[in-house]
């Protein structure tokens, strides 16, 4: 038998083993929420497939969120729910404002506002004159106000224009205003205006005080005109059509709503679709992400369900035909992943292009009649939409080059989707993002507050498929914790998780504020890992990044900033060059060790059946090395020198192969050349266990 190890096939089975038919057990008051992956993966295929939203919910009308509870139907899943961020992410409950609206000022520098008279097509463009724009907050009778100031106005008591925030929008990470500017004749208008101010919430919960309002973006330049050097604020009938909610936010805001636009008016319009109880004729939609929008339209649904109960039972979900989505049964992934990804990426509408957002299908240029837009079950997003990324030569400067990085990782909040559907995890994993997160309430038992709704605490939630039994079939989780036999690494002694490194913060979900710089706080949603890439004018330089928008490497995550690890472990900080030499010296230092055990036995001439089942035994141990896919990063060790250790699961893998080698070696036929590449004396005892990292 040859010993090659280039030439040894594994397989890479991510993702498909583990998916079967049965139907795992659960809570009783939540009887098909999946309570890990490994149960989100098997729940897979149980169902009907839906092979299309349009076609499944034809007749079916939006019923909105509260009609899901009640009569003993879905009580605990409607609690839940409204205890996420998608109920609350557009309210027109003021109570939910967290910004500071007691006389703050916000200041805007080198706004690129446009001179009156220019269209507003030149918004967003370059100006020769930047001006600086003012914005005061005020709070009156339970009310909350902003003052776009008039710098040339000193007497009047409003001293600018005035607007009343009429919506709330979230609150978790950042939270942004609605106005509803009023017409010519005072009164309230139609439509909504997102406001120019945006507060950042504290990442830290705890400190003071809880948030910053942002000084740059949110559009100031849409509430002004340049005039001679200063800003002259609009007038509510002169703010700029294309920048109405209606167009840009509400599509990702509500649930049970159609956008339409009539012949010669500008504006789009929210057409409720809910039927209002009482009120024949008058119809309404959900300003919040709804059950609806995940689940699909309910009123067949809740009539099917009211006939059962009519009869003295209650609807069986395999049985009977429920007229509902349900995510995990009923979707292929693709159908998962688009379902989240209407929302959570960086999309514009691809034949509507005032909109950005998926609405109606068109072909050729033609709206597909009856189509209602993206519903759960579709998996069309492609065709509704054009998605930004850093290459795409048609996206406008704001939505490629400064949303993602130029290895396509995102740079800013809300890609997500982009991340995921090119990650490893989608590709080759068989895994959506339904399979990690649950997106009901308190999902997770073990830990009910964590904000990310994920299935189990992160730990398990990667350990549970990347292990040599799971459904990666890979020895991460063993290669990383280390086994009985050989130690674990470094980084897992010090508190690092597998996302801080795989799926750390690359991202800003905001701008600067009067704190200081914008903050790395949005979790990157692949698994790729980037390395620093380094400056070679300032090598010492942290995060020196070479050209390309400098670059954040996953390393520096943790090592450029002050990421604290899980157990309180605070990260060294490195330079970009460290960082590259750690990772660069642990991999040479492998192929190193794995080169002289390959060539110590390649030209083994010997046929002996003991002999082959020893070299059998050193490939299967280098084979766990290679099956990792890490080349020793997973557990590296690195003394103070900056010398890699061979210490640890992949020195006791290597340790185990050498020795199998050395075996082989002894029989006289085998005729061994290379030299060892740890040598070995005296009498050579069968290793237990033979393989590493074994159980």
């Amino acid at each position: 038998m040859q010993f090659y190890l280039r030439s040894f096939i594994f397989v890479f089975m991510v993702g498909l083993v583990g998916v079967g038919l049965g139907q795992p057990a659960s809570t009783a008051d939540r009887p098909y929420l999946a309570k890990d992956v490994q149960q989100a993966m098997d729940f897979l295929a149980t169902w009907t497939r839906v092979a299309s939203g349009q076609d499944f919910f034809r007749d079916a009308n939006f019923a909105g969120s509260q009609s899901c509870g009640g009569a003993g139907c879905h009580d605990q899943q409607l609690k839940e729910w409204q205890k996420t961020w998608h109920s609350k992410i557009l309210s027109a409950d003021l109570s939910a404002v967290i910004g500071d609206f007691n006389n703050a000022t916000v200041s805007f520098e080198d706004v690129r506002a446009i001179v009156k008279g220019r269209p507003d097509s030149n918004l967003g463009k370059l100006q020769n004159v930047p001006i600086k724009v003012e914005v005061r907050t005020e709070t009156s009778g339970g009310k909350f106000f902003f003052v776009i100031v008039d710098p040339k106005d000193t007497n009047s008591p409003k001293r600018g224009q005035r607007y009343e925030v009429a919506l709330v929008v979230g609150g978790k990470w950042q939270q942004t205003y609605h106005v509803r500017p009023v017409d010519k004749d005072g009164k309230p208008g139609e439509f909504y205006f997102p406001a120019p101010i945006r507060w950042s919430v504290n990442p830290d919960k705890k400190a003071t005080p809880a948030g910053h309002w942002e000084q740059v973006n949110f559009q100031p330049e849409s509430w002004v005109w340049s005039d001679g050097g200063q800003a002259t604020p609009r007038k509510p009938d002169e703010l700029p059509v294309a920048r109405f909610g209606e167009a840009k936010c509400m599509g990702c805001h509500t649930t049970g709503f159609k956008f339409e636009q009539s012949a010669g008016n500008p504006h789009w319009k929210m057409v409720g679709t809910t039927p209002v109880p009482g009120q024949p004729g008058q119809q309404t939609g959900e300003l919040a992400i709804g059950c609806e929008r995940c689940h699909g339209p309910g009123s067949k649904h809740i009539e099917a369900a009211k006939q059962k109960e009519a009869a003295g039972s209650k609807l069986d979900p395999v049985r009977d035909q429920t007229f509902i989505v349900h995510g995990l049964k009923d979707l292929s992934l693709d159908q998962q992943n688009q379902i989240c990804g209407q929302c959570h990426s960086r999309v514009g509408n691809k034949d509507q292009r005032d909109l950005a957002f998926q609405n109606k299908l068109f072909v050729a240029g033609t709206p597909i009649p009856g189509d209602r837009g993206f519903l759960p079950g579709d998996a069309n997003l492609a065709e509704r939409s054009f998605f930004w990324s850093y290459a795409n030569p048609n996206a406008t400067p704001g939505q490629g080059m400064d949303t993602f990085w130029p290895d396509g990782r995102g740079k800013k909040s809300r890609t997500q989707w982009q991340d995921h559907v090119n990650s490893a995890h989608a590709v080759k994993g068989g895994a959506s993002c339904m399979t990690c997160h649950s997106f009901h309430g308190d999902a997770v038992e073990k830990d009910p507050q964590q904000e990310s709704k994920l299935r189990q605490p992160v730990k398990e939630l990667c350990e549970t498929c990347h292990n040599q039994a799971g459904a990666a079939k890979q020895p991460n989780k063993e290669m990383y914790a280390g086994s009985l036999n050989a130690a674990s690494s470094q980084h897992a002694d010090q508190g690092v998780q597998c996302v801080d490194c795989h799926m750390g913060a690359v991202g800003q979900r905001m701008t600067r504020t009067e704190a200081g710089p914008a903050a790395f706080d949005v979790s990157f949603h692949g698994t790729s890992v980037t390395l620093p890439v380094v400056n070679e004018s300032a090598p010492n330089q942290p995060n020196a990044g070479l050209g390309l928008a400098d670059v954040r490497g996953n390393c520096e995550v943790c090592h450029t900033g002050k990421h604290v690890m899980a157990n309180g472990t605070e990260p060294p900080p490195k330079t970009a060059q460290e960082l590259l030499d750690y990772v660069h010296n642990i991999k040479a230092s492998m192929k190193t060790a794995i080169d002289k055990i390959e060539s110590r036995v390649k030209g083994n001439k010997s046929q002996a059946g003991k002999t082959n089942i020893q070299l059998s035994n050193a490939q299967a141990n280098l084979g766990v090395i290679l099956l990792d896919g890490s080349m020793g990063v997973h557990n590296s060790r690195v003394d103070r020198t900056g010398t890699v250790s061979h210490f640890g699961g992949m020195g006791e893998c290597l340790r185990l192969a050498n020795l199998w080698a050395e075996l082989a070696c002894r029989d006289p036929a085998a005729q061994c050349t290379g030299e060892p590449f740890t040598r070995v004396s005296g009498p050579i005892t069968d290793p237990n266990p033979s393989v590493c990292l074994a159980k």
